[in-house]
């Protein structure tokens, strides 16, 4: 009679029962918990053009936190990190002072890279795309600005508007209310955005 049992350290320990004789054996398995690695990296660096893209010219900044989600690491004095990943990563920068970050065209900032090979599973609404393999740099162009150590910014909670008629409740209640771009140097939107319809996160936008 032979009895399996699989621990957590992936220790695989055999029992054999024979004629009153226990013999015992033991061996690793790593097939089933340990996966190999892979490693991201990349510069953190002054995009002096605003190309987004490191150019010869062009300097990595030092010091800068960079995480997975999980470990933070800081950029060396040339500007390069280096971070593990699995296979549901985000890789992001974290701003330091005096940098600004490159903005999209709803105007927000882009300082991620999103690493999910397979994508998100299929549900009612789409999430990430497949991502593909680890590009070999993940880079971050961040310019530089001069920056005040007092500043206002701008903290939302639980708009949770449920169709377009209360996102312009939202609109003309708050939003138009704090549309002086100079009251504040950012805004946080913290959860809760809409209701269980997400086809209503592009006006929220």
């Amino acid at each position: 009679m032979i009895h399996i049992r699989v621990l957590a350290s992936s220790l695989i320990i055999l029992y054999i029962q024979m004629k009153n004789i226990f013999f015992f054996f033991s061996a690793l398995s790593l097939s089933y918990t340990v996966s190999a690695q892979e490693i991201a990296k990349g510069i953190v660096f002054n995009d002096i053009n605003k190309n987004g893209i490191f150019d010869k010219k062009e300097r990595g900044i030092p010091n800068v936190s960079v995480s997975n989600g999980v470990e933070v690491v800081q950029t060396d004095a040339r500007g390069h990190y280096k971070l593990p990943v699995d296979k549901d990563n985000i890789i992001f920068v974290i701003k330091p002072a005096d940098y600004a970050l490159p903005l999209s065209t709803a105007n927000q900032p882009q300082f991620y890279y999103i690493h999910k090979p397979q994508g998100s599973p299929e549900l009612t609404y789409k999430g990430v795309s497949p991502t593909g393999r680890l590009p070999k740099d993940i880079n971050f162009g961040l310019t530089a600005q001069s920056e005040s150590r007092d500043f206002s910014a701008f903290v939302f909670g639980d708009p949770q508007a449920y169709d377009m008629t209360e996102m312009d409740y939202f609109k003309r209640g708050i939003i138009d209310r704090i549309s002086n771009k100079n009251a504040a140097v950012f805004g946080i939107s913290l959860g809760d955005l809409v209701g269980n319809d997400l086809s209503l996160h592009p006006a929220y936008k």
